[in-house]
């Protein structure tokens, strides 16, 4: 793969994910989750509250929109 840089990949073993809950009103952040490996899924959000989402090492994290 050649990239036009001196790109150089991420090891596995030190990649995280992020996921980060903005305000949609103001853009403040509201939360934020530390992943230990990177998140690759979708997030749903429902009409009670609560998020989901998944990472690379296949687990599936739930939180409640307004406290994580």
């Amino acid at each position: 793969m050649y990239n036009g840089t001196g790109f150089k990949p991420t090891s596995g073993d030190t990649a995280r994910g992020w996921l980060t809950a903005v305000d949609a009103e103001g853009g403040a952040v509201r939360w934020r989750f530390r992943a230990p490996a990177p998140l690759v899924a979708g997030i749903t959000h429902t009409a009670g509250g609560l998020v989901l989402t998944g990472d690379l090492a296949g687990n599936l994290y739930a939180f409640d929109n307004a406290t994580r």
